[in-house]
């Protein structure tokens, strides 16, 4: 991802409507580029000013420390991609042991059709 993806993206990043293909890629922009990393803290900022107003009066630390509130919002999307990352691991396994198992009962039952 490049710097102008990136800051076309921040705003459905912030209201979580990121696609999930993107968001792996988008986070490891942020970690990467400085600039992309303090343009979206701009944004996190006013996105918590003036679309949460009402949230920050609930959690007075959160408040104070956006940087941080930044860091935890990051890290649950990192969260998403690695649960994402695991599920389609599992998925393909057992795709893959099925396909296995469906190619050892055809080999078999071949080799009871050419033993007869």
């Amino acid at each position: 991802m490049n710097c102008k993806e990136f800051n076309k993206n921040i705003d459905s990043f912030l209201k979580e409507k990121i696609d999930e293909d993107l968001l792996e890629d988008f986070i490891e922009h942020y970690k990467m580029c400085k600039s992309c990393n303090e343009e979206l803290e701009i944004y996190f900022l006013a996105h918590k000013i003036f679309d949460n107003s009402e949230d920050l009066g609930e959690n007075v630390n959160e408040k104070y420390n956006l940087k941080e509130s930044l860091v935890n919002f990051i890290k649950e999307k990192e969260d998403i991609v690695y649960r994402n990352y695991k599920r389609d691991f599992i998925f393909k396994m057992m795709f893959l042991i099925g396909d296995g198992m469906s190619i050892g009962l055809a080999a078999y039952f071949i080799y009871i059709l050419v033993t007869l």
